[in-house]
């Protein structure tokens, strides 16, 4: 029996497989009857990228040579950030009967979020491949394995912040509709299309100020040939950590009236 809120989170993480199914069928079944089946998942992320790129390459100022890998990968971070915001703050009401009647841990409907990031990381790879064959800028097998490390701090630290805004979400609902139009807002100012580096004035102190450019940088950075800074990491890092003690400590507060109030 789950007595306390930390034993959730242990039986949580404990039940993988059972997460990793709910993330798989919460990503892939509903492609499951179309005529392209899976190749949807890659082809919702190929057309953004595409119609982005077709849009915006030839701006002023926009003279990256891998600006395909720039927003190929910068989508598909974008997405992980999409996930932890919108995904995170109706995990447990989208999750409300299986919370009512199926005695596991509610935790585990936070880190099936974790499980469908990495997910979809495996349905971007090949638009990032095809972005990086496009440019002909091939990163090495070191910067690879940073890029994938960085997938996984990213994974790690949204399914944090989806802990904090699910359990919040459950107290304010009006928070879920918050959370939808800041995301939409969020994407035009991070990073994710713009180049940062070639922008000035407050295009800069945006990019500067917004702390999920530094999760931008973890993974696209590697891609582009380039380490990422200490400062990225810093940030990274430190953000992980408040949003799980955030979460934590909102979860170990709510536990106990979830079921009642989703």
């Amino acid at each position: 029996m789950i007595r306390t809120p930390l034993q959730d989170l242990a039986g949580g993480l404990k039940r993988w497989q059972l997460g990793l199914a709910l993330s798989w069928n919460d990503t892939v079944m509903p492609l499951r009857s179309s005529y392209l089946g899976l190749v949807w998942a890659s082809l919702q992320i190929g057309l953004l990228v595409l119609v982005l790129y077709l849009l915006f390459r030839d701006l002023r100022g926009q003279d990256v040579v891998d600006y395909a890998i720039y927003l190929a990968a910068g989508v598909t971070v974008y997405q992980f950030i999409s996930i932890g915001l919108v995904d995170g703050s109706t995990t447990f009401s989208k999750q409300a009967g299986l919370i009512k009647n199926v005695p596991h841990p509610i935790s585990l409907y936070v880190f099936r979020l974790f499980y469908k990031q990495i997910i979809l990381a495996f349905f971007a790879a090949p638009i990032i491949l095809i972005a990086i064959a496009y440019t002909n800028q091939w990163p090495g097998v070191l910067e690879v394995l940073v890029a994938c490390a960085g997938v996984v701090l990213v994974s790690v630290a949204f399914t944090g912040l989806a802990l904090a805004v699910g359990t919040a979400c459950v107290v304010v609902h009006d928070l879920v509709l918050a959370l939808a139009a800041m995301t939409r807002l969020l994407f035009f100012m991070t990073p994710v299309f713009w180049v940062a580096e070639t922008r000035g004035g407050f295009r800069g102190m945006i990019s500067t100020y917004n702390p999920f450019t530094y999760f931008l940088n973890v993974v696209r950075e590697p891609l582009r040939g380039n380490m990422p800074d200490m400062l990225d990491y810093l940030v990274v890092f430190t953000c992980l950590a408040v949003f799980w003690a955030v979460g934590v400590v909102l979860f170990s507060l709510i536990r106990p009236r979830i079921s009642a109030l989703v």
